[in-house]
């Protein structure tokens, strides 16, 4: 009897320590997988944030929605150009003029080819784009580098689609050289497209 209780002892010590090995290995995963969700959402609430606020996009986007989308808070302390584009959206003239989808080819033209950009309208145009694209480079960037999934930047497609079928934005983008390459969702099917 003694000699069944003491091979069975160690095989006892063995299980239980098998278990809280096993038991530790589950926790560390969970706990990794909790802390990677964590570092995900401190890298994409900010960028969300960053497109719904941005004021320096403001117009690139006010341009392709026709004026619909939120306007962010300018304050009276905003800078002379920022002061500008507040007066100018009240006036429909400047509006079409200056601020409209229809004007890009001759607003993002190349200055080298095309003639100066002298402007202040298409000045605050050319910077609003500026933004825009850096903004979406940045992104196509950290889901290069896998900071961000497929899923996360479907709430970024709006603008994106947007960029990517407006020759003018292409054209610019390829005059100067912007790291932007319209490769966000190349591997990536919409949701509407994936129930067919």
């Amino acid at each position: 009897m003694a000699d069944t209780v003491s091979v069975f002892i160690p095989l006892i010590a063995t299980a239980i320590a098998t278990a809280v090995g096993g038991f530790g290995a589950i926790w560390g995963i969970y706990t990794y997988r909790e802390g990677q969700k964590l570092k995900r959402k401190e890298i994409l609430f900010p960028l969300i944030d960053e497109l719904v606020n941005s004021k320096r996009m403001f117009l690139a986007k006010a341009i392709f929605d026709d004026f619909t989308c939120n306007i962010p808070d300018f304050s009276a302390e905003e800078s002379e150009l920022d002061k500008m584009v507040i007066e100018d959206i009240k006036k429909p003239e400047v509006i079409r003029e200056y601020y409209h989808a229809d004007k890009l080819s001759k607003i993002l033209r190349d200055h080298h080819k095309k003639g100066d950009v002298t402007n202040l309208h298409e000045i605050l145009v050319r910077a609003s784009f500026d933004a825009i694209v850096k903004f979406y480079a940045k992104l196509e960037y950290l889901k290069d580098i896998h900071l961000l999934r497929e899923d996360e930047v479907e709430y970024f497609r709006y603008y994106y689609d947007k960029l990517q079928h407006n020759e003018a934005v292409k054209n610019y983008v390829g005059d100067y050289g912007l790291s932007l390459k319209f490769t966000l969702f190349e591997n990536t099917k919409r949701k509407d497209d994936r129930k067919s």
